[in-house]
């Protein structure tokens, strides 16, 4: 490699690198359907995502039957999907990095599997939420494995559309995991829980054989050193031989410690990469994680700070509150048991046909356009949640028109910012070997995040007031929106480095110009 890496940097054209043979894995007439195929593959996991976020609101009212739960108990239920997803997001960001988002993929379907099996067969609740547990680290890693992948194998100029579908895909798993709840509430009141649980193995099974025969993200292959698998790659997702000689001749250019002359922390991290190559070629072991997180901070400081801010607004919007208590809030406002459940299934469909609609228009639109907008939408419905259940006495009935309203604005409003953009954003500010860890990084700081949030719903409203978890999500959107506003660019079409820059011009970076500067 070493002597690849010389010749590289002192060649004038680049684009006289010669391509390795094409591989029997090429089929021209196949190609396009290729990356189709892999686009929905990978999304799939976003089904297992949402759907595995969603179900717990469906399977709570018989779970609480069933296994007689106080309101702590229920809160538990929700919070341990995001305590299991810290710890899965820790080692999901070094799991794709190490072993490819292909095989990470691969590796949490058998896991999905596992913790399907210990909830349908559970017959305590410590095995529920044993259960659960197992099932949510499985979650978290899948979804920065999928975003990885798709972000690595779409071409730019579509590349927000292709991982905006897996922020589409989450809409729709929530949306079945309601219909199931919906239908099985009717046929199976008491243990149709299980069937809700046990659905989450099915989907992961499909994944795994469909996965199975997928390629590697090529451009995971680049950075570990694998040029010739990653050109097959490339030409499986229907790459032209132009793309690939320029996605060589930059991935080359990055291992030339010269290109970094300007930058020291640049320079140290490709002397580091080519290290960790170097020892991975001669067989030996080396760790990663920990120079790669500091590498991390020290080199993408405004951007670890958006995505602390986006980790933290997502939850802190309420959206994740209103879908596991759906059913809750509908019943607080009057409606029976069926019309709650109906109700959820109606905020499936809005939030499937919005996010379907945004992704299609993303690129047009703009990510900066559709964070913004989105968190107007979301400050103005949770103001007539406010007003819907500003009781001044337990006897007086809660506004069902504002909370009707209120409910079904978060939920357009998320699924028209935060959904598909959260983890766009993210891995568009990052570059490819620090994008696993980005993802997982991101990942940790939202589950911790959603993990508080789940317990500000119940308990707020015993301890002050109906209306005050919604005030409390209120103040914190709307000092999320201002961050936003001035703090963060448009991303779209842009590498990191440009995004480095645009960022800097930004009123927010500029007053904290000498504390906040990347060396991207």
């Amino acid at each position: 490699m070493e002597s690849r890496l010389k010749s590289s940097s002192n060649s004038n054209d680049n684009h006289d690198l010669q391509l390795p043979p094409p591989s029997r894995l090429q089929h021209s007439v196949f190609e396009n359907a290729l990356l189709v195929r892999a686009a929905i593959i990978a999304s799939l996991g976003g089904i297992l995502f949402g759907y595995d976020l969603g179900v717990i609101s469906g399977a709570l009212p018989q779970l609480k039957q069933e296994f007689n739960l106080s309101d702590t108990d229920q809160e538990i239920g929700v919070s341990v999907l995001y305590v299991g997803s810290i710890i899965g997001a820790c080692y999901g960001g070094a799991l794709c990095d190490a072993f490819g988002r292909k095989r990470a993929m691969l590796i949490v379907d058998g896991v999905f599997v596992v913790g399907a099996i210990c909830l349908v067969c559970a017959q305590s609740w410590n095995y529920i939420l044993l259960g659960r547990f197992i099932l949510v680290i499985a979650v978290s890693i899948s979804g920065i494995a999928d975003v990885a992948y798709l972000t690595e194998i779409s071409p730019l100029r579509i590349r927000g559309a292709i991982v905006s579908c897996n922020e589409a895909c989450i809409s729709l798993g929530f949306l079945l995991s309601y219909l199931l709840a919906f239908v099985l509430s009717q046929y199976r009141p008491q243990d149709g829980w299980r069937f809700m649980f046990g659905m989450a193995g099915i989907v992961a099974s499909i994944q795994f054989i469909g996965m199975s025969s997928m390629p590697e993200s090529p451009q995971w292959l680049l950075e570990n050193d694998l040029e010739r698998e990653a050109v097959e790659s490339f030409r499986c997702l229907s790459f032209g031989d132009d793309y690939i000689n320029s996605r060589l001749a930059e991935t080359r250019q990055n291992f030339d410690t010269n290109f970094y002359k300007g930058s020291p922390l640049m320079r140290i991290e490709a002397e580091s990469t080519w290290l960790k190559a170097h020892i991975r070629k001669n067989g030996m072991n080396v760790v990663e994680d920990i120079p790669s997180l500091w590498q991390m901070w020290t080199m993408y400081k405004k951007q670890v700070y958006v995505c602390i801010i986006l980790a933290f607004s997502q939850q802190l919007c309420g959206h994740g509150t209103i879908l596991n208590f759906a059913p809750e809030i509908f019943a607080q406002v009057g409606f029976g048991s069926e019309h709650s459940l109906g109700s959820t299934i109606l905020l499936g469909v809005i939030k499937v046909c919005v996010t379907f609609t945004v992704t299609a228009k993303i690129e047009a639109i703009g990510r900066r356009t559709l964070l913004i907008s989105g968190l107007i939408l979301i400050n103005l419905s949770l103001s007539a949640l406010i007003i819907a259940f500003d009781k001044k006495s337990d006897e007086e009935e809660s506004n069902a028109t504002f909370a009707v309203a209120g409910t079904v604005g978060v939920v357009v409003g998320y699924a028209i910012s935060f959904g598909p953009l959260t983890w766009l954003v993210t891995s568009e500010m990052f570059e490819t070997k620090m994008r696993g860890r980005a993802l997982g990084a991101s990942t940790v700081m939202t589950y911790m995040f959603a993990s508080i949030v789940s317990y500000t719903f119940l308990s707020g409203q015993k301890n002050w007031g109906n209306n005050a978890p919604f005030i409390l999500y209120l103040s914190s959107s709307l000092c999320c929106l201002v961050f936003f506003i001035l703090a963060v660019p448009e991303t779209a079409e842009k590498s990191p480095a440009d995004i480095d820059k645009e960022m800097n011009s930004m009123a927010f970076w500029k007053s904290f110009s000498g504390n906040y500067s990347s060396q991207v």
